[in-house]
């Protein structure tokens, strides 16, 4: 996983591309909300903003 990050870390910073970390940290806050809104109590106040 630690590989994975410091690659990623490492091509943004070859092509210049600083723009494309907002979108994924942005990305993986959302995929960890709804993760875990939908094994908790609070999945019935995330459902109908999908």
């Amino acid at each position: 996983m630690w590989g994975l990050i410091k690659e990623y870390i490492q091509y943004l910073r070859r092509e210049k591309k600083w723009w494309l970390l907002p979108l994924v940290i942005l990305l993986v806050v959302f995929g960890a909300i709804l993760t875990f809104a939908s094994a908790s109590g609070l999945g019935w106040a995330i459902y109908p903003f999908m």
